[in-house]
């Protein structure tokens, strides 16, 4: 038993490191979604802001400072419609990285359940020969004195 549990307890260790590995995936797919909606709103504000420059330029009369507002911000909601499907993509990377990390963390438990389950029935099996082992002294001994007792009673 003590050399199936050292196997148990090795692949125990080894599904700790994938569980390891797969929450650095699900940390890094996270990041790179979060950079993208940050990317995003970033883009958002400077449509918004060009777009407010664009109607300032309009009403004083500037049509150049217009035109370039206008393209500014027509340059960033392309960008933004970029970063929109990027997002959904990294989005998607990032569901399947937490569903691999919740896997490996459930396999994680389930192994260590079966390894404590093994060393609850390693000590008792240990218990119950500590104790067979007990009962075969008393025995012995209870038998050893019942012969010299007899012994005793014979030669008198």
């Amino acid at each position: 038993m003590n050399e199936k549990m050292r196997r148990f307890k090795k692949l125990a260790i080894l599904y700790g490191q994938v569980e390891q590995i797969r929450s650095a995936q699900l940390r890094i797919a996270s990041s790179a979604a979060n950079e993208v909606v940050q990317a995003t709103a970033y883009e958002i504000s400077i449509r918004q802001r060009q777009a407010a420059y664009a109607h300032d330029a309009l009403t004083s009369g500037d049509r150049e400072s217009w035109s370039l507002s206008a393209v500014q911000a027509t340059v960033a909601t392309t960008r933004q419609l970029r970063l929109e499907s990027l997002r959904i993509t990294r989005e998607d990377a990032h569901e399947q990285a937490a569903a691999a990390y919740h896997n490996s963390r459930q396999r994680l438990e389930q192994m260590k359940a079966v390894i404590d389950k093994g060393y609850t029935l390693a000590s008792l099996e240990e218990l119950h020969r500590a104790q067979a082992a007990s009962d075969d002294r008393f025995l012995s001994r209870r038998a050893w004195i019942q012969a010299q007792s007899d012994a005793r009673s014979r030669m008198k």
